[in-house]
């Protein structure tokens, strides 16, 4: 439901308050996704490669996610 979402606040971010919001509404979402790329590919390679519990290794992952997101935002986004 994640897409569909993000489309509509695009849509109503272009009607309502104009191109640059649209346009960092839109590298937010670039970002989001690819800190969440990050994520998923740590918890998988946690989980199948180092044997950690589902539980333990999407723990661990959120700290990747922090930091790619965090890295992403000041160094792209910002």
């Amino acid at each position: 439901s994640a897409p569909p979402i993000a489309l509509v606040s695009l849509a109503s971010a272009s009607c309502e308050q104009g191109a640059w919001q649209v346009t960092q509404l839109g590298r937010s979402l670039v970002l989001g996704g690819l800190a969440l790329l990050a994520y998923c590919l740590s918890c998988a390679l946690l989980v199948q490669k180092r044997h950690f519990s589902v539980l333990l290794g999407a723990l661990l992952s959120w700290g990747t996610w922090g930091l790619v997101a965090a890295a992403l935002f000041w160094g792209v986004g910002a």
